[in-house]
């Protein structure tokens, strides 16, 4: 239970105080004021809570586009809003998105999964940076230690689904990160920053950014190290970042960006909840699990506009990724799971878009593209000996491809800036192929050919009141895990693809006091993919993936944004969600209505910026999340134990002077006790059928913290 203060209740009433108390001061470096441009327009606060759909367009377009910024849920996060967090890393920046839940099964910190709208990261959405997808092509999921948070300039978070610019695995929707780009005067700017803090974290890091004449140039560093709060949860990351920006004329330019980042990550994982209660939360039961992680991006790209009116940009890339990790299952007396993998993707995206004006006050926008990837995937897994640590035979050895092409466009038509419909409409062809050297039965080809398509209205009812309306079609392949993992943990060939219907409507009110939104969404899908352990066969001894059938998320998100006084202002959202299974697995088992796991039905989180004097500044941060039905409960039955719900509060204060800044924070400030991620201890199935198994598996998260740092810009 979060332990009860004066504190607390002060912090929670300044959450909640009704916003018709807001000065009608206006401030131009406000949240509700501060201006910056983006691809379609201007968006009206750092941290929009409107409908805005930031991302609507495949690649950056200096054209505007009035549909574009007025459909579906957007929230965008800039770099100034990270800094006054105090976000380590991605997933920490992301919890400024409402609804955005965080649960973490590595026990780093670093590896969580983070939810939207009830879909999954990696598995369900989307992520760019400067137009590549970065969502890793085994899994789909995303390796957020090698996304530096330095090079950044903001979040563009669109919820909603997507499959008709971004292709396969939109279904939930796409995070854009739009990364820092040099200076536009001539000159230099530079700025260092150091920190250090609990658990033996400290971070260096630099950014400079230069311009002469038509050429500029940006870099960024970071160098990051915690030894974690438990037993093996250490982490130590370093990336380096550059970005060249060639002007030929205002309308012309080419860039060319280069990442490298690595990564060591230890992986406490989970622990039994009875050694949980033994041993304390700064425990492990996984003492040699780890990762090693590095990454290798570079992109070129170019923007020509002939003509007023017509834009073609387009860019081509290519990354190549490494994991080294061992798993030690708690389960396995003598071996370990040691996984060597190396991944190679290289593609390209061309977009065409057209505007014109037309008569009675009509424009009218047209957008065509195509985009290309080609992925490879070497696997070797490894049975590794807990006594010697050395490789004592191999289980998996594999090569894997996924061909990806994709045709894509979108039409829009927009009336005084007033009135506005956009369709879009995608093609996808992809094909799967796996070369098993020990299991050569799980060789099957597979092949992916999926239309997408969106429609989407927006209406501004009055300068004040806006509304909006979509309705689109998504859909995700199943990955090459999904279909050609060992057989002994679920391997199908046979999978078919998830597709989503997914509706949105939503209202926003903005006026110089307040602004506020609230969004209804929901998505039916079908096809849902899991592991099924009743599925059992000679070749899979467990279970097999498989295509469950039908599920569905629903619910609302609803937004609050407001100036009190000239040095007081704050925000608060919440979101509903609803997700159920709909229809029972193929094996049977009864489960139509019952929670998807580690979904939450409420998210509250509230945010109060105190500014004494035009320096010093103070930001108090609250996260309140609702219970969680385990992994692998799919039944929602088994003694109804659920991941417990958890309230952690955060402050953070900064003071600047002549080019310096020092902060201090202290994150989980009422030192709250709480887990990020929970499962089921042992699921019935063939070496287990007592159903009253009641040692579950939970994984802690931190206590108490404290951190600082200083920096300086010159």
């Amino acid at each position: 239970m979060m332990k009860k203060s004066p504190f607390a209740f002060l912090f929670l009433f300044l959450s909640l105080v009704p916003s018709a108390l807001a000065d009608s001061t206006k401030d131009d470096d406000s949240l509700l004021t501060l201006p910056f441009k983006t691809a379609g327009g201007v968006v009206d606060s750092f941290f929009d809570l409107g409908n805005i759909l930031v991302g609507g367009k495949r690649l950056d377009s200096p054209l505007s586009d009035f549909v574009a910024t007025s459909v579906s849920s957007t929230s965008v996060v800039t770099s100034k809003d990270i800094e006054k967090r105090g976000a380590k890393n991605l997933p920490e920046a992301m919890q400024e998105v409402p609804g955005v839940i965080m649960s973490d099964l590595s026990g780093n910190g670093e590896e969580p999964t983070l939810d939207f709208r009830g879909f999954s990261q990696g598995q369900d959405f989307v992520f760019l940076l400067d137009g590549v997808r970065l969502n890793e092509p085994k899994s789909n999921n995303i390796n957020y230690p090698l996304i530096p948070l330095s090079l950044m300039d903001r979040l563009e978070v669109s919820r909603s689904g997507a499959s008709f610019l971004y292709g396969e695995g939109a279904m939930g929707g796409v995070a854009n990160l739009v990364p820092k780009k040099p200076m536009e005067e001539s000159g230099l700017k530079s700025r260092v920053k150091t920190g250090a803090g609990s658990f033996g974290e400290w971070s260096e890091s630099m950014e400079a950014s230069a311009r002469q004449g038509n050429s500029g140039i940006f870099m960024s560093g970071d160098l990051y190290h915690t030894d974690g709060f438990r037993q093996n949860s250490s982490v130590e990351k370093q990336d380096f970042y550059i970005k060249l920006d060639q002007a030929f004329t205002e309308e012309n330019h080419i860039g060319l960006s280069y990442l490298h980042a690595d990564a060591h990550l230890d992986r406490s994982g989970s622990i039994r909840e009875s050694r949980l209660r033994d041993f304390g939360y700064k425990a492990t039961e996984r003492p040699r699990n780890f990762s090693d992680l590095d990454t290798d991006l570079i992109i070129f790209n170019g923007l020509v506009q002939p003509w007023d009116g017509l834009v073609l940009s387009g860019n081509v890339f290519g990354r190549q990724s490494h994991e080294l990790s061992v798993a030690n299952f708690a389960t396995f007396d003598t071996t370990d799971n040691e996984l060597d993998l190396m991944m190679n993707t290289w593609g390209t995206t061309v977009q065409l878009e057209q505007s014109k004006d037309l008569p009675f006050n009509l424009v009218e926008s047209f957008l065509l593209g195509v985009d290309y990837s080609d992925n490879s995937v070497d696997e070797e897994d490894f049975n590794r000996s807990k006594a010697t640590l050395g490789r004592v035979g191999t289980a998996v050895d594999t090569n894997s491809t996924k061909e990806n092409i994709g045709f894509f466009s979108k039409a829009s038509l927009a009336w005084n800036e007033r009135l506005g419909t956009y369709f879009g409409l995608r093609y996808d062809s992809i094909d799967f192929t796996n070369a098993d050297a020990i299991n050569i039965g799980n060789n099957t080809p597979s092949e992916v050919s999926q239309w997408s398509h969106s429609i989407g209205a927006s209406y501004k009812a009055s300068k004040q009141l806006s509304f909006s309306a979509l309705y689109s079609e998504s859909f995700r392949a199943p990955t090459l895990s999904d279909l050609y993992a060992n057989p002994l943990f679920g391997g199908n060939p046979n999978l078919k693809p998830l597709e989503a219907a997914n509706y949105e409507v939503g209202a926003k009110w903005i006026s110089q006091m307040w602004t506020a939104s609230s969004t209804f969404f929901l998505n039916h899908i079908k096809n849902e993919i899991g592991f099924d352990p009743n599925l059992t066969d000679a070749t899979h001894l467990f279970g097999q993936n498989s295509n469950f059938g039908k599920t569905r998320r629903g619910g609302l998100e609803t937004s609050i944004e407001s100036r009190f006084t000239r040095w007081l202002r704050a925000r608060l959202s919440h979101t509903y969600t609803d997700a159920r299974f709909g229809s029972n697995d193929n094996s049977g088992t009864q489960k139509s209505g019952d929670f998807i796991p580690m979904i939450p039905r409420n998210r509250w989180s509230s945010s109060v910026f105190i500014d004494p004097t035009e320096n010093w500044s103070i930001m108090l941060n609250m996260l309140s999340v609702s219970q969680q039905v385990l992994i692998n409960d799919l039944t929602n039955d088994r003694n109804g134990r659920r991941l417990p719900a958890y309230t952690v509060f955060n402050v953070k204060t900064a003071y600047r002077l002549k080019g310096w800044e020092f902060s201090v924070e202290v994150r989980n400030l009422l030192d709250e006790r709480y887990e990020t991620g929970g499962s089921l201890g042992v699921a019935p199935g063939p070496f287990v059928t007592d159903p009253t198994t009641t040692d579950n598996f939970f994984v802690p998260a931190p206590g108490r913290g404290c951190y600082a740092s200083v920096s300086y810009s010159f």
